[in-house]
């Protein structure tokens, strides 16, 4: 299982690079660990203990590529995370499996987190971030007439392949034995 997680960790690293560079994540590198990973989890299970290891081991994938996609494709929607993001997550997922997969975003956000907010405090933004997510909040819960409006010059865009290259490596690490 080992070489699962080795590839999760360099399909990331490539991903942190390609998206701090320029600001996608391909689909080159998403889609095959994306589609292979349940079938390469089947071979191994095939391989180690028959059948029966094989169906359980690919359909724990796909439910691991399904899981870990699910929240940042409902944040894609709503147009607050980009489509290579989910792809790169739902591979994540397939290839770690749920556990480790879900363990990998949480921690990629949490790195996302810290990330960000040293960014904007080093830019000197992060006071005026705050307030604009305070008032998108606000928004949520306020009659429409009482909502107010955020100045899309404001509004700034993450780039999140490196966090979650962090995060799948730290997954990665805690769960190595």
């Amino acid at each position: 299982m080992h070489a699962f997680l080795l590839a999760a960790i360099v399909i990331t690293a490539v991903a942190a690079v390609t998206d701090a560079r320029k600001g996608t994540i391909p689909n080159w590198l998403t889609l095959p660990a994306l589609a292979l990973g349940p079938f390469a989890h089947a071979a191994h299970g095939y391989a180690v203990g028959g059948t029966r290891d094989a169906l359980f081991l690919g359909i724990a994938a796909v439910a691991g590529a399904l899981v870990c996609g699910f929240v940042p494709w409902i944040a894609f929607r709503f147009g607050s995370m980009g489509g290579g993001d989910v792809k790169l997550l739902a591979a994540v997922g397939a290839l770690c499996m749920p556990a480790v997969g879900i363990e990998a975003e949480a921690y990629g956000m949490l790195a996302a987190t810290v990330l960000v907010l040293g960014q904007m405090a080093f830019r000197g933004v992060l006071f005026r971030t705050l307030k604009n997510v305070a008032i998108l909040l606000l928004n949520l819960v306020l009659p429409r007439s009482r909502r107010r409006e955020v100045e899309s010059s404001t509004i700034a865009w993450v780039r999140l392949g490196p966090a979650f290259c962090i995060g799948t490596t730290l997954a990665v690490a805690v769960n190595w034995s």
